[in-house]
Formats: structure tokens, C-alpha cells, sequence
């Protein structure tokens, strides 16, 4: 059913003419769909396909859209019976995430159609975030994604802007707060905060510092998604009309405003602290504080290395992501992604905030002074990622 469902309607719904579509028989399959209940989490991540897949029905019938989303939300929080909340089994932990890209997508593909439960869907997701172990960093900066696609359809400048400073506030007090600013321009206290000082990483010990290295995720994460999601409206007169348009170039092109660029511009200064400090971690006499085996946390992953040499990568059926078992590979996996995702954000911070962006003072002084930092010292595997990035932007 699942496959058939992936494989047909999305063509359906592209082919056949509206009035040709089985609507009745579409919607009784999708309401007994999200009456379903399951616990086992491999039959729950095939119903949550299933969900999606059915979602287009319910444009014919928009009431049933909190009925969706209560499915949904119930699977974000999924739990199997006895089971801690750390460290979660893999399949549980897929079935969250599947959970979370299925909002994500409702909200990106339907905005319109999500708008008029906006208030709904807001309370929510706050109700979520304000609970701290409640949910994984991945999992809040995903449903803070949704939020901000559906804040989109606002179409209004000043409306956006302070909904966006709401959601981030949160995430603002962590990453502007006296301790964090420490953490990411001194070095020594960098290496101590994530715990790559620590002499054990015995995988059946509790990870002292793993909560500290999911904060920075989390901002980091969140940052990304905000920046990446934030748009202005595509209609010139739309754009107008809700105050994103603020002139044009000599050539006559619109210049517009961003609503996230304020917020954003404040979070900056740490964003290229923490690359600059980031980079200089590959010196040879910062890597000799770090403790055994911690040397090896910026060295490349085995994953990363299967897929350069074109080797066949261990099968994971859908929506499943690897496991990292050791605190090691814990860290190796933050300190990987974290790289990327800072290099993610400058990428995309000139498309998205134009001309607020590039006319910072002294751009081009922190640039050079943080991302282009010890480049020497630091492995071609990284460069390589840092290159492909800046040049998709």
C-alpha cells in the first residue's frame, strides 16, 4: 500500500483532469489512515508515508487538516512502551524525524492551505519547544522551519518580522548569553564546553557535555533554517503592498528586505567567533589539548569516507538515518555537520539579505579574519565542502 499510494497519487493528481480525481474514495482511504494506531515504529513510519501521500485530498476538504497534524504531532513525540528518553532506539528516533519532514513538507508544498490553522499550529509547536528534553535539536529547528514557511503567506513586512523575533527569542538568549560568547571566542574554554578535553569516551558512560553540544546545535540549526526559509512575496505588487520592496538598482531591478536580516545580523558576530575558532582548532598546538582519542574528532568520518571512494554505503531502509554509538563519533558527526552548516549560512546570507548583508562594516575584514582562518592547516576534506557550498551560492 505504501509503495502503491508514493508511486500513484502524486502522478494522479498530475494527470487526470480535477473533476476525474476519486475524491470520496481518496478521503475515506485517508481518514482510515489517520484513525489507524500503531506502535510498532516500522509500521508507523509506513502510515506516516501514507499520510503524506493522501495530504493532496485534503485540499478538497480543509477541516480535516487538524485531524493531520494531531497524527503528525503525535509522532513527533513517539515513544515505544519502557523506552528512556536517552539514548532512543533508531527506529523510534526515524519515525520522529519522518514526523517533522512531513510538516516540514506540508508547510513548504500547501502554505495557503496550512495559513488559516496557523494559530493552531504555532501553539503547538511552542508547547513543544518550551519542554527542553522533550524534543532533539533536529527535530525543534525542523518545526521552527515550518512555522517560518507558513509565515510567508503573512505577506506582511512588519507582521513577519515580529513573529520571526518571537520564534528565535529562545534561541537568541542562548546564542547572545554571556557564557556562549565566551565559549566561542576563546579556544581553551571552546574545547572544555564540548567535551573534547575529557579523558574517557566510554560509549556505556553518560556524555557530560553532549547537552552542551546539542546548544550550539541547536543555534546553529536554527540559524540555517530561518535564513534559509525567510522569503519575500514572488508578486512585485504583493511586495510592495506588505513593505518588503524598499527601491530599485540603476537597471530598474527591485531591491527587497528581509524580514529575518535583523535578527540575523545580531547573531552574526558569534556565527564567524565560532567558524574563526572552529578553524584554528586544526592548528597542531590546539590539537595537542585535546585529549586521547578526542585528536581524532576532526578527522573524517568512515561514512564520509565511504562515499568519496564510491563505496557501497550499509543498507538503511527509508527515512533512516545512521547511528553513532560512541561519544567519539558523536563528536566527530557535531564537529562535521557544524562546519557545513556555518559555511551553509554565510552561502546563504548574501541571496537572502542582499544589500543588508554585504554592506556591514567591515565584511570583508571578518571574513578574512574568520572563514579564511588557518586554511593551511585545515584538511582538503573540509575545504572541499567549504568550496562546493560558497560556489551553490
Amino acid at each position: 500500500m505504501t509503495f502503491f499510494l508514493e508511486s500513484v497519487i502524486n502522478q494522479m493528481f498530475r494527470t487526470i483532469d480535477k473533476e476525474d480525481v476519486p475524491v470520496h474514495e481518496g478521503m475515506e482511504l485517508l481518514q482510515m489512515v489517520l484513525n489507524f494506531e500503531m506502535k510498532d515504529p516500522l509500521i508507523l513510519s509506513c502510515v506516516l508515508t501514507n499520510v503524506s501521500a493522501l495530504f493532496p485530498f485534503v485540499t478538497y476538504k480543509p477541516e480535516l487538516l487538524p485531524h493531520v497534524f494531531s497524527k503528525l504531532f503525535s509522532s513527533v513525540t513517539f515513544e515505544t512502551v519502557g523506552e528512556s528518553k536517552a539514548p532512543r532506539t533508531r527506529a523510534v528516533r526515524n519515525v520522529r524525524r519522518h514526523a517533522c519532514s512531513s510538516i516540514n513538507k506540508m508547510c513548504r508544498d500547501y502554505p495557503d492551505l496550512v495559513l488559516p490553522n496557523f494559530d493552531m499550529l504555532y501553539s503547538h509547536v511552542k508547547q513543544l519547544l518550551s519542554n527542553e528534553l522533550l524534543l532533539t535539536q533536529m527535530e525543534k529547528s525542523a518545526l521552527m522551519e515550518a512555522l517560518v514557511l507558513i509565515s510567508n503567506q503573512f505577506k506582511n513586512y512588519e507582521r513577519q518580522k515580529l513573529f520571526l523575533e518571537e520564534l528565535m527569542a529562545p534561541m537568541v538568549n542562548i546564542w547572545l548569553s554571556e557564557e556562549m560568547c565566551r565559549v566561542l571566542t576563546d579556544i581553551d574554554a571552546f574545547i572544555t564546553y564540548v567535551g573534547a578535553d575529557l579523558k574517557s569516551c566510554d560509549p556505556a558512560l553518560e556524555d557530560p557535555c553532549g547537552a552542551n553540544r546539542a546548544r550550539i546545535t541547536f543555534c546553529v540549526h536554527s540559524i540555517l533554517g530561518v535564513l534559509r526559509r525567510t522569503s519575500w512575496p514572488s508578486d512585485l505588487e504583493e511586495a510592495r503592498a506588505g513593505g518588503f520592496l524598499v527601491g530599485y538598482t540603476p537597471s530598474g531591478n527591485p531591491v527587497f528586505r528581509n524580514p529575518c536580516t535583523e535578527q540575523i545580523l545580531r547573531l552574526l558576530d558569534n556565527l564567524l567567533a565560532l567558524v574563526r575558532t572552529h578553524n584554528t582548532l586544526y592548528t597542531p598546538e590546539i590539537l595537542a589539548k585535546m585529549a586521547e582519542p578526542f585528536t581524532k574528532v576532526l578527522d573524517i568520518l568512515e561514512s564520509e569516507k565511504t562515499t568519496i571512494l564510491g563505496l557501497p554505503q550499509p543498507l538503511l531502509e527509508a527515512n533512516e538515518h545512521p547511528v553513532y554509538k560512541t561519544t567519539l563519533e558523536r563528536m566527530q558527526r557535531f564537529f562535521g555537520i557544524l562546519y557545513e552548516n556555518c559555511y551553509h549560512i554565510l552561502g546563504k546570507a548574501g541571496p537572502s539579505m542582499q544589500q543588508d548583508f554585504y554592506t556591514v562594516e567591515g565584511l570583508a575584514t571578518q571574513l578574512l579574519g574568520s572563514a579564511f582562518v588557518n586554511l593551511n592547516n585545515i584538511p582538503d576534506f573540509r575545504l572541499k565542502s567549504m568550496l562546493h557550498i560558497l560556489e551553490m551560492a
